[in-house]
């Protein structure tokens, strides 16, 4: 920074030979030589100063959890305190902060050395003996302790591999330092271990150097009260939740051990350990020096067999957890003709294998549960018998997308034999509306050979329930050969009709005819028997009788029907009035009943319910009928009938034409005017005679009724087709 050109001089080098020339302004900072000393006060609020900072600053990058600067800021403190020979304060900022150092974990020795001199001092001044024994044991030892598993995931009741690694970086002079024992503490589903002393244990192999020595140890639980130690005296473990191992723990100056053990997880779910604890007992004292798990053995550090010796393997990232998963089970469960889909009101029959593919026998149990989408869930019958639990929860059964369990089914399967199977019948009766279920399975086993682990192995079935068919229809109207009652002779039983019940009266008002097609399309994947298809009534009409059978020269009886194929059943439907003046429409609730069964020789008979969209019969409309009779085999000409019908209770005018075509000549009125009285019909005959063939004539006949000036439209019966341009008729 420049000095300011106003109120200050540039003071001039002293000429004192102790003096270092400077060519630099000392206007902000006098030299060290010129500084006046200290007062007590001075020195006290310096000091008091310092400590502030130094705790504030603390305080603050604690809150940011940067531990390492909270923990270098701890040691500067203590430095202060011993620097005013405040011992006391001194030792209480450094145990804490020693026992739970980071550097240690870190590797930062140099570090650590540097803590532990500080920490010595404090303890000698003081006098805390037990602090300066543990200070100058790591400070002479120099052991570092690391723990692996050597794979992240295990199976229950299968033994996972693990590895502890001990390394002294005592310095060569130092005498062999030899732990009682080595103490192992996990947090989760896995008992603690616990390494004891042996010095008749020989490494089985050596690096190359001779610096790592690989050692194996076989892990049992205590079976002396002297085994019966404790991790430490505030947390006691008992017997039962130990595994006791031996190795060789006496460790010279630069050697590393590893060493190997397995262990069998019982419960499922994540394991880490937490702590290692080594311990030394000696007949004057004894302590334990925890380590915390803070990244206890990086990949690097898994030391392995090889050619050469011992080699180095790489590991997982977060070495000191294993996830236990359950163990994986070994008893098959399959349907093996399992269809990818079955069809509604069908009798489903499964037949359920249960293999045991265990190295030992089993005592087995099966759950069923049918999972659906919504209610109603068929009921499940089992062979053999079952019990049955109603009302699962979800917590039972994984739901998924189907948020409604049926009923649970429990069957007792018994004692199998290694390899053995055993077959289980389940049958359902299907729904009548397309659906998808889903059929868990749980087979729920003890190895006799290890009773105390229950082992579970789920099979979900996806059942997807269809519908057979597929059926469109087609509505016609045919002519009703009995003649109508006419208007003008009163039928006694009308005069009645209020008193007695239509179904003692009897039906006497206008009889119609109609045709219904059935289009039965099939969706199966293999050919279906059909062995009867009829047309019934869900319910009768109030104002009319329907009497249905099966049209005459329509397929009955059995048939084959394949996949994708269109089969059509003809029905004829005559509907008649309860009453004569009865003029409104008569709607139809019908249903196609398709009785079939699939080519298995063993299959059984299904009826499948279709229901027919709700037809609408009028009677107070007038309309016209077209039918033919072909003469073409005889004299070649078609005789084309027209029938116009009055069911209304009105005289009714109709203007009536034929056009003329180059398709045809015909004989008949060009053009004609017709009465029909209340509750009359009357037929026009035309006769036609092609002048092409092979081929549809659409003949331009027109109906107007006057009275509405409306233009009716021609239904073509029997023999004829109809579309938008008109009714056409076929000429060979």
């Amino acid at each position: 920074m420049a000095a300011p050109d106003e109120g200050f001089s540039v003071r001039e080098p002293s000429p004192s030979p102790s003096t270092i020339p400077s060519i630099y302004d000392t206007y902000l900072c006098k030299e060290l030589s010129s500084r006046s000393p200290l007062s007590e006060t001075e020195a006290e609020d310096s000091y008091e100063t310092r400590l502030r900072t130094l705790q504030s600053s603390a305080g603050y990058f604690l809150k940011q959890d940067r531990i390492r600067a909270v923990e270098r800021l701890q040691f500067e403190t203590a430095r202060v305190y011993m620097e005013e020979q405040q011992w006391g304060n001194a030792l209480r900022v450094m145990r804490p902060l020693w026992q739970t150092l980071s550097w240690r974990q870190a590797g930062w020795w140099h570090l650590v050395e540097e803590v532990d001199w500080a920490l010595r001092e404090c303890a000698r001044m003081v006098g805390d003996s037990d602090t300066l024994i543990a200070v100058e044991w790591e400070l002479l030892s120099k052991l570092s302790a690391t723990f692996a598993f050597f794979s992240s995931q295990a199976y229950v009741g299968e033994k996972t591999s693990s590895q502890l690694v001990i390394s002294s970086r005592a310095h060569k002079s130092s005498m062999p330092i030899t732990l009682t024992s080595i103490k192992i503490a996990y947090e989760g589903w896995l008992k603690d271990v616990k390494v004891q002393h042996d010095p008749e244990v020989m490494p089985e192999a050596t690096s190359k150097d001779e610096l790592v020595l690989l050692y194996s140890s076989s892990l049992r639980p205590p079976t002396a009260v002297a085994d019966e130690t404790t991790f430490s005296k505030s947390k006691p473990i008992l017997p039962s939740q130990l595994l006791l191992g031996q190795s060789n723990l006496t460790f010279a100056p630069g050697i590393t051990k590893a060493v190997c053990f397995d262990i069998a997880p019982r419960e499922s779910g994540n394991v880490e350990a937490v702590s290692i604890t080594l311990c030394v007992e000696e007949a004057d004292f004894d302590f334990e020096i925890v380590v915390a798990n803070s990244g206890f053995l990086r990949h690097e550090d898994l030391w392995v067999k090889s050619k050469v010796g011992l080699s180095k393997k790489g590991g997982n990232e977060n070495s000191s957890m294993v996830r236990i998963l359950p163990k994986p089970p070994k008893m098959r469960i399959e349907i093996p003709a399992l269809k990818r889909s079955y069809f509604t009101d069908e009798l489903l029959v499964l037949d359920v294998h249960v293999i045991n593919e265990e190295e030992a026998d089993a005592s087995v149990s099966l759950e069923v549960c049918l999972l659906g989408h919504s209610e109603p869930i068929p009921d499940l019958n089992l062979v053999p018998e079952s019990t049955v639990s109603v009302g699962t929860t979800q917590n039972e059964y994984d739901l998924g997308a189907r948020n409604h369990p049926g009923k649970l089914y429990s069957v007792s399967i018994g004692q199998l034999a290694s390899a053995e199977a055993r077959k289980i019948n389940i049958s359902l009766k299907a729904e009548s509306e397309a659906a998808d279920y889903s059929l868990q399975m749980k087979a729920l086993y003890r190895l006799l050979s290890d009773s105390d682990t229950l082992i579970t192995k789920t099979v979900d079935i996806e059942l997807v329930f269809m519908r057979p068919f597929e059926v469109s229809y087609g509505l016609v109207p045919r002519i009703h050969l009995t003649p109508w009652p006419s208007y003008f002779n009163v039928d006694d039983n009308d005069d009645n009709s209020d008193s007695a019940s239509k179904e003692d009266v009897g039906a006497s008002g206008l009889c119609q005819s109609w045709s219904l097609t059935a289009k039965i399309a099939s969706f199966g994947t293999e050919p279906i028997n059909i062995e009867n298809v009829r047309l019934g009534m869900l319910s009768e009409p109030d104002d009319a009788t329907c009497k249905v059978s099966p049209a005459l020269g329509s397929v009955q009886g059995e048939a084959v029907i394949m996949p994708a194929e269109l089969q059509r059943r003809k029905f004829d439907l005559e509907v008649q009035k309860y009453s004569l003046e009865d003029g409104q429409p008569t709607a139809l609730n019908l249903q196609v009943e398709i009785q079939w069964r699939r080519e298995s020789p063993l299959a059984s008979s299904t009826t499948s319910f279709v229901a027919v969209p709700e037809l609408v019969i009028p009677f107070g409309e007038p309309r016209v009928l077209a039918g033919v009779k072909n003469e073409q085999q005889k004299n070649g000409v078609i005789h084309l009938d027209y029938t116009i019908e009055n069911p209304s209770m009105y005289v009714l005018s109709f203007n009536l034409g034929m056009e003329t075509s180059e398709e045809f000549a015909f004989s008949g009125a060009k053009a004609t005017s017709l009465q029909l009285v209340p509750l009359a019909r009357h037929t026009v005959r035309y006769t036609l005679l092609p002048l092409v063939t092979g081929r549809w004539i659409n003949p331009q006949f027109r109906a107007v009724d006057l009275h509405f000036n409306k233009t009716l439209k021609i239904h073509a019966t029997e023999g004829l087709r109809s579309d938008a341009k008109g009714t056409f008729v076929w000429v060979d």
